[in-house]
């Protein structure tokens, strides 16, 4: 089945009008001065305004935001076709126009990718389970997954504008690659005259805003980088196919992330990336696939949990009153849906604990889990930080922390750890994981 087009919220032919030598894309992104050492092949299949606007957007990103050389990243599609995709005036062709451009794309990268270089790939056009169509050809899970397998890369990422483009990630999901799908494995994805609604919001996650528009932030951990995780939270946010108008309804896109540097991966069908939580009362819990933030009071006699795939967050001025019950638990969703466990790493609850009434201001420990590394976030608030394994004892201790406080136990084992904290207004303590 093809990618199903909508304009305005009306569904027109997948026949639109093919797209002149003379078609000039919209220029989405202004350069930033950033440079990059990546290499990027972008594969269209087809010819559509649609596809060409996607396009633009991920060369655009590329060259523009990223900063990366133009001999570095190359377009490949239909008939040696021509177009303006960065908005520079100049006309950028096609890198081939030969029916096995596809292959002459991985070529391009195997020949010239090192250990030392990050590559990312995207293919737009329709899609069935297991395949995306191109040119004359077609590329599936397994062409994918083998061609990875002879390409030297640091890290790669691939994103697939397709329906049924999930479906690629069992086949090419491996150490160092981060996988984004605008659709599911079993449902369509969804375009407009300016490409893909989900890609749209993803790219615009990434540039920080589209030219002319209002500026984007989707740095959910503060550190200054939007990364792609956060660009897939943000686009999965904002992308209004990925919400259902009711709960019961199936008809919705819902897209996949993947990666291997990422131990809590993302695949909940109804729950937003990031979740802002004021006042509660009553037995509640709060769920947020990435990031959930506590901002307000849980009030006396209440039992909360909050859950998150990621991240939570208690701001400045969050609080539990004396006789309420609080907890947090960082759930793996992939886990919850796969049959075959063993694969994913190993999941641990981290359970917290506020004891006194306006404490927990602004704290937050990320990321957890984590290679060894985490850093706390403290804020204002000065306390007292004492590491200790499972048994008990204490392997690290610092006293009189603030600001943003780096602890480092990469010199210990994997497994699980308490971090407790201790201030002159309050005493929080939370597991973390070391893997």
């Amino acid at each position: 089945m093809g990618k199903r087009l909508l304009t305005i919220g009306l569904l027109f032919a997948a026949t639109v009008c093919q797209v002149s030598a003379a078609y000039t894309c919209k220029k989405w992104f202004d350069k930033t001065g950033k440079t990059c050492n990546d290499y990027a092949i972008i594969l269209i299949g087809g010819t559509e305004e649609p596809f060409m606007h996607e396009a633009a957007k991920a060369y655009q990103y590329l060259i523009n935001v990223k900063g990366c050389n133009k001999n570095k990243v190359r377009i490949y599609g239909q008939d040696g076709l021509g177009c303006d995709f960065d908005g520079d005036g100049k006309n950028d062709k096609w890198a081939s126009s030969a029916d096995i451009y596809r292959d002459q794309a991985f070529d391009f990268l195997k020949n010239n990718s090192t250990t030392n270089n990050d590559i990312f790939i995207t293919v737009i056009d329709h899609g069935d389970p297991d395949v995306i169509t191109l040119w004359k050809s077609s590329l599936t899970a397994k062409y994918l997954s083998e061609k990875l397998s002879k390409i030297k890369f640091k890290k790669a990422t691939i994103a697939l504008s397709a329906c049924y483009s999930g479906s690629f990630i069992d086949d090419i999901k491996r150490k160092n690659v981060t996988i984004i799908t605008s659709a599911p494995a079993d449902r369509y994805g969804w375009f407009s005259t300016y490409g893909d609604l989900f890609m749209h919001e993803f790219y615009k996650a990434l540039g920080k805003g589209y030219k002319g528009e209002a500026t984007v932030d989707a740095d959910y951990n503060r550190d200054g980088v939007i990364s792609y995780e956060e660009a897939f939270v943000y686009a999965k946010d904002h992308d209004t196919n990925t919400k259902p108008s009711n709960a019961h309804e199936s008809w919705y896109t819902i897209p996949r992330y993947w990666s291997s540097d990422t131990p809590w991966r993302f695949c909940r069908d109804t729950d937003w990336g990031v979740v802002t939580q004021g006042y509660l009362n009553g037995t509640v819990t709060k769920e947020a696939m990435y990031l959930l933030i506590g901002n307000g009071t849980i009030a006396k006699g209440s039992n909360v949990t909050f859950n998150s795939g990621k991240t939570i967050r208690l701001t400045k001025g969050f609080k539990v009153v004396q006789g309420a019950k609080f907890r947090t638990s960082h759930f793996d969703c992939e886990a919850e849906k796969r049959a075959n466990e063993a694969e994913l790493r190993k999941f641990e609850i981290v359970d917290q604990e506020v004891e006194r009434e306006n404490g927990a201001a602004d704290i937050t420990v990320s990321p957890n889990p984590s290679t060894g590394r985490f850093i706390v976030t403290l804020g204002e608030v000065e306390a007292d930080v004492t590491v200790l394994d499972m048994q008990g004892r204490v392997i690290r201790q610092f006293a009189n922390a603030s600001g943003d406080f780096e602890l480092d136990i990469t010199d210990f084992p994997n497994g699980v750890y308490v971090l407790a904290l201790n201030s002159a207004n309050f005493k929080l303590t939370q597991k973390v994981v070391k893997y």
